[in-house]
């Protein structure tokens, strides 16, 4: 097995060699140290946002329109990823902002709490970028609400650099495995898998294959042993997808001539079937990674119609995309756009509300063309895109992360291990990461 990551910082990063600009230090051994961004150097962008250069603030303050920014512009000498941290004070009643943080293609996003006066600053970890090759970059800072008086006071912002990009990953395929960040295998399934879930309790959720044991395919929960406790069994030619719902219920489509979405019980009653318009020539081109949407809706991608669709509750079609290839992956993002990818056309495409194309990446933006039948796809919290490959065999790349910039910064490798179908990625232990994942 062998993981990649961004060429590594060589020497202690430089920065531009401007009068009283941002600077970075070495620890003296050749090792790259922390950039810090101080408020006193930012450009503001606005009319009431302004550095405060008291000894008490030494802050960006007053920053009470949402339409004011700042920015710093610097130069990094080697590429590299780098945790960000941002130092913020923020006052009783201004709680509740939401600001966004724009580097290198990427963008971190943080829910601004009251840290107690907004001169009472705390550091707050806002997320990891990698930045992808050296030269002059940009730090935006743009607030994207206000519910109270002022957004925040931010006296700095610190990029330091982080030793490796690390998931822990939950796979899916011709094999169905957990991994720790270092590639341990941590727990295991005994058959062959569409797509599932790590659950809260550390139980396994999964659409399992058709075969001997479920000939129209299952969903299947195991428990930390490896034990049943719960089983539906598909009533017609596959079962695609599963997702776990709130109050225990659980959602699943089956291909066949009837091709529906349905919620089903921990008892295995149906409580929800909804008939989906798709193609009946070809069964297991169908349907795959369905999801509930939070409006009670359901995003469906229709693999031989081309097409992903947003079906109601009663089977109406409200909103559709049309693809370029088999759409596999469809997930709806938190700025209502929908990241698809499309299997054999080994790429990736995010619909904007229009069902028009807003970005996309594919084999002819990346070196090596690692994309090998781009299945799975998973956006992550700083704005990247973990792609999975599923035709690919031997050491050939099995999955790979770019940023919106469509810099490869990861892959991983596994000679030992077929395809991957789907994923999805985890804390370096193992474990589940907080917030919703966009899979």
């Amino acid at each position: 097995m062998t993981v990649t990551t961004t060429k590594r910082l060589a020497c202690a990063l430089m920065l531009a060699a401007l009068a009283g600009g941002p600077s970075a230090f070495g620890d003296g051994a050749g090792k790259p140290g922390p950039i810090t961004l101080a408020a006193s150097k930012a450009e503001v962008h606005g009319s009431t946002l302004r550095y405060e250069p008291q000894p008490n603030k030494n802050t960006l303050g007053y920053w009470t329109r949402v339409e004011d920014w700042a920015s710093w512009d610097f130069e990094v000498a080697a590429p590299g990823v780098y945790d960000v941290e941002g130092l913020i004070g923020c006052g009783p009643g201004s709680g509740g902002a939401v600001v966004e943080f724009r580097l290198a293609g990427q963008s971190l996003r943080l829910n601004v709490p009251v840290t107690g006066g907004f001169q009472a600053f705390r550091p707050m970890k806002l997320g990891r970028v990698a930045i992808p090759r050296s030269g002059p970059q940009r730090l935006e800072v743009r607030a994207l609400s206000r519910p109270g008086p002022a957004v925040m006071d931010l006296r700095e912002v610190t990029l330091r650099p982080e030793a490796a990009i690390t998931h822990g990953l939950l796979v899916f395929g011709g094999e169905t495995y957990l991994l720790d960040g270092s590639g341990t295998p941590l727990r295991t399934y005994p058959g062959a898998t569409r797509d599932g879930w790590l659950l809260p309790d550390g139980h396994l959720l999964l659409a399992v294959n058709k075969g001997k044991d479920h000939p129209g395919g299952a969903v299947v929960e195991v428990d930390r042993e490896g034990k049943v406790v719960f089983t539906f069994e598909g009533t017609q030619s596959e079962v695609n997808t599963v997702q776990p719902l709130e109050g225990g219920r659980i959602l699943l489509t089956e291909a066949g001539d009837r091709p529906r979405l349905l919620e089903v019980d921990r008892s295995g009653k149906i409580l929800v079937d909804v008939p989906l318009r798709a193609q009946t020539k070809d069964h297991h081109l169908q349907t795959r990674m369905a999801r509930k949407l939070a409006n009670g809706h359901y995003l469906v991608p229709q693999l031989l119609d081309k097409v992903v669709r947003e079906y109601d509750a009663t089977g109406q079609v409200v909103w559709e995309a049309k693809t370029p290839n088999w759409p596999f992956t469809a997930i709806r993002l938190d700025d209502g756009n929908t990241l698809v990818s499309c299997t054999v056309g080994d790429l990736v495409v995010e619909f904007d509300l229009r069902g028009e194309v807003a970005w996309q990446v594919s084999n002819d933006d990346l070196p090596g063309r690692p994309i090998a039948d781009a299945c799975g796809a998973q956006r992550l919290p700083n704005g990247n895109t973990l792609i999975a490959s599923y035709r690919a065999g031997g050491d050939s790349v099995k999955l790979t992360e770019v940023t919106r910039d469509k810099t490869i910064v990861w892959t991983r490798r596994d000679p030992k291990r077929p395809g991957i179908h789907h994923f999805q990625v985890l804390e370096a232990d193992g474990s589940l990461p907080p917030g919703r994942p966009l899979r």
